[in-house]
């Protein structure tokens, strides 16, 4: 693998000495529209061309695939950018102190309501309709009887009866189905990793030696989380912009100085909605936007934006109203995930988003002056 990160690093030093000939910068427009984020994928890599036709920023999930699938994607961007005259910045996400389960059988098992489930530290374990493992030992410190763990997007709830001797053992609080490699959270917060861990450092140098524009850090803490991702940039002398992404209680409690000490923010709604509920997820929105504004910073709005469109060619009016809402908001970004790195339409999902974005921005001098009106 060394070796074929070695051969991307020279052919991309070549590129990168032609690139330099042109003008890029550090968005895809130039008047100050609301840009488009897409997650690269499985679902979009075959059909790239016209997902770029309508991004301006690419997202690389350090989640998931190798060094050597990144660089060569990089390459590809990087290729189109350049062959179109259209610059595209690179952003790097990573992955941050992600809790998940071990590996099924079978893949996947279904659990029933009232069932008990064992989360083990045990990595060696398979797991099957009773107990999985998880690949963060500390876990089990972590909670204590009465917490409720969220496996996947709120796919499955789990109260926690007991944990002691490596073993987390819960009843089920509702029906699903669990697939291997799903990720846990907390609700209300309190898991001790650190954000920035030794994946992610690895990572980010690799990321940093691409050039990419953005580093985007997951589960941030403290403004020490952002600084720390920062040093790091320094000593390898990056011009990369730090986002905090806010997906956390504590990032909630230190919202202002988080804020401060990044150049971006994000408002990471899935697994803030887990952690804080997702009741409260429409106020937090509001609120990151206006402390950001008030700091001077750009924020970008993710997470379920077009999910719908994973499947179906369109998507609900719900979903038009919150691309909509958000631009009201004032983002300045809304990214898209599962929607343009795993679903059917990803090209289709930014197309209509563009749209939306350019009707939203167009009626908004005349959402204000009812919004004055109402306020009267």
């Amino acid at each position: 693998m060394l070796k074929a990160i070695n051969v991307w690093k020279v052919l991309f030093l070549i590129f990168s000495i032609f690139v330099a000939t042109t003008a890029f910068c550090h968005s895809g427009n130039k008047d100050g529209s609301t840009k488009l984020i897409s997650s690269l994928g499985p679902g979009s890599l075959q059909r790239i061309n016209a997902l770029l036709a309508n991004t301006d920023i690419v997202r690389l999930n350090f989640s998931h695939d190798s060094h050597v699938e990144h660089v060569r994607t990089f390459f590809r961007v990087q290729s189109w950018s350049l062959f179109n005259n259209k610059p595209i910045a690179v952003m790097a996400d990573l992955q941050g102190p992600k809790i998940r389960l071990g590996n099924f059988a079978n893949k996947e098992v279904h659990i029933h309501k009232g069932d008990v489930f064992t989360l083990s530290t045990d990595t060696s374990i398979t797991g099957d309709r009773s107990r999985v493992s998880v690949d963060y030992p500390f876990l089990v410190s972590d909670v204590i009887h009465g917490d409720v763990l969220v496996i996947g997007d709120n796919l499955v709830n789990l109260k926690v009866l007991q944990a002691d001797d490596g073993e987390i053992v819960c009843e089920v609080l509702n029906d699903a189905v669990v697939g291997s490699r799903k990720g846990i959270n907390k609700v209300g917060g309190g898991i001790s990793a650190p954000a920035f861990t030794e994946k992610d450092k690895a990572d980010l140098t690799m990321a940093l030696s691409m050039g990419v524009d953005y580093v985007a850090v997951s589960f941030v803490k403290s403004a020490q989380d952002i600084l720390a991702v920062k040093k790091q940039i320094n000593q390898l002398q990056s011009s990369a912009k730090v986002v905090a992404k806010i997906e956390t209680r504590e990032a909630i409690d230190n919202l202002e100085s988080i804020i401060e000490a990044a150049d971006l923010v994000m408002v990471a709604r899935g697994d803030l909605g887990i952690e804080m509920g997702i009741a409260k997820v429409p106020f937090l929105q509001k609120k990151i936007i206006q402390v950001a504004k008030s700091l001077g910073k750009k924020v970008i709005v993710a997470t379920q934006m077009m999910s719908s469109m994973m499947t179906n060619p369109t998507p609900t009016r719900a979903e038009v109203s919150d691309i909509a809402n958000a631009v009201y908001d004032g983002a300045d970004m809304i990214m898209f995930s599962e929607e343009t790195a795993v679903g059917k339409y990803p090209a289709l999902v930014v197309q209509i988003a563009r749209e939306i974005i350019r009707s939203a921005e167009g009626s908004a001098e005349d959402l204000a002056g009812l919004l004055h009106l109402n306020a009267r």
